[in-house]
Parts: structure tokens; sequence; C-alpha cells
């Protein structure tokens, strides 16, 4: 099984980061671009290069080619991070938290029914610029084991792992309710060959 944890190699730092400021700059140019994104999103343009590079370390790990990701700099991914036909992928990376949670944020709540992808699988960053995959679960079983955050508050120096907290409304799930990843393999390949 290829490493859970690593340093993504340069290239893809430095292609993630062009990726990330373009975007920024493209959804600077247009005021309802930020509408979906968390707060700390519509702050900072690292979280999405933070996010993209998490979306290479999957790749990686699949031993797919990060190439194939959706580059697009002028609008947002339908919710398929990565296609590991027939299964679709979604990349959830976070920064602020350890131990790492695997996410959905409040401000796409609301896409959750339409957002197209089977698989969840989370990715910490907080020891950065070391990646590690944490975690994967089926997106029909975090729907029914979701927690709700509740009396947290947001931080808004991005980053701050000591009293940063998940927005209100955040669904979650803790990284011991998650499969590991050494179960990945075995559970997809079955749905693969069931569905091929």
């Amino acid at each position: 099984m290829p490493p859970l944890k690593g340093i993504l190699p340069q290239e893809w730092q430095d292609r993630s980061e062009k990726w990330a400021k373009a975007v920024w700059e493209n959804k600077k140019n247009r005021p309802d671009a930020f509408r979906y994104d968390r707060p700390e999103a519509r702050m900072d343009w690292r979280v999405n290069w933070w996010a993209r590079q998490g979306e290479c370390w999957v790749c990686l790990f699949l031993q797919k080619d990060p190439g194939l990701l959706d580059w697009n700099e002028h609008h947002p991914d339908d919710g398929c991070d990565i296609l590991y036909s027939p299964l679709i992928l979604q990349v959830k990376a976070t920064r602020t938290f350890d131990p790492p949670y695997l996410m959905w944020p409040v401000t796409k709540n609301h896409l959750w029914k339409d957002a197209r992808f089977d698989i969840m699988i989370g990715v910490a960053s907080a020891n950065y610029p070391e990646h590690e995959i944490f975690g994967w679960t089926w997106k029909h079983v975090f729907e029914r084991l979701r927690h709700v955050a509740k009396g947290h508050r947001f931080n808004t120096q991005y980053g701050n792992r000591t009293d940063a907290g998940l927005v209100d409304g955040t669904w979650y799930m803790e990284p011991d309710e998650l499969w590991p990843m050494s179960d990945f393999y075995a559970e997809t390949n079955l749905w693969r060959r069931i569905e091929a």
C-alpha cells in the first residue's frame, strides 16, 4: 500500500499554489463567487491551496496522476474531486484540527443531496507540509452518522490550532469513526467489480 503520510512533491505543491491563486483572483471579480465558501476561505487563498494539495496526495496514494484533477480556475467542481471508476471521491482536507475531523462545510449543507460523490476521504495537514490520509467513509454512512457542531466559535485567525473551532452547523465525523485506508482497496474493489 502506498504511504498514507508524506510531503507532496514540489511540482504538485507549486501547481496547486498557482491554481489556488488563480481561483482566488477569479472569485474576487465575481461578487457571488464566495457564497458557498467557508468564512476562512473567503479571507485566505491558501485554504484552496491546502485543499488541492490534499486531493493531489490522495491521487498519489491511489497511484493516479494528479494532473487528471479538474484544474479549471473559473468554476468549482460539482463534488467530483477524483474519479475512481465507477466511484467518485470527495476529498476533505483540514489543516487546523489535531486530531482531524472529516467535515462538510455548513455553507454547503444545502448542496449535500446533489453533491456528486460516493466516498469522502479525509486528509490532515496539521503538520504542514506533511499530509496524512486519516480515513474514509461512504457518503450515505456520513449522512447517517454525522455530528452537527453546536456551541463552537469560529476563529478568524485561521491556522491557530489551539483555539480553532468548528463553525456551528458544520457536519463532521471523528477520525475514530472512519474506516482506515487499509480497508479502502478491499471495500472499493468489491464495489467496482459489482458495478463493472
